[in-house]
């Protein structure tokens, strides 16, 4: 089973940090960034997608859309049975992740972490 993880948003000072942390922990995996026309890419060091910004929510501004997009156009892009999506700002550091998400969920199911997420 090939394992991916898509890393997606704007860029931070702790991107490259993460993408180097998820290439030395999970060096079988694909990893994708998906992020923004505008952002610097020069340090990254991963396959990556650049994307236009979508337009906010109305009548109550909110990013959702900007967080739909880059990870429906990320997913497209990659061949991973089983993806991980993250933010560009979030390490997960367990290396057993994809096992522990293997034993515990459906295959149907998305990962991704629980933080600022709601049910």
């Amino acid at each position: 089973m090939k394992i991916g993880i898509l890393i997606q948003g704007s860029i931070t000072e702790w991107t490259p940090h993460i993408i180097n942390e998820y290439k030395e922990n999970f060096s079988e995996a694909e990893i994708l960034l998906s992020t923004w026309n505008n952002e610097n890419i020069e340090d990254i060091n991963c396959d990556l997608i650049q994307l236009e910004k979508p337009g906010k929510t109305s009548p109550h501004e909110s990013n959702i859309n900007f967080q739909i997009k880059g990870a429906v156009e990320g997913l497209k892009e990659m061949k991973s049975d089983t993806i991980l999506k993250t933010k560009t700002n979030q390490f997960i550091h367990n290396r057993k992740i994809f096992e522990m998400y293997r034993e515990k969920c459906n295959p149907e199911k998305i990962m991704t972490v629980n933080w600022n997420t709601f049910s």
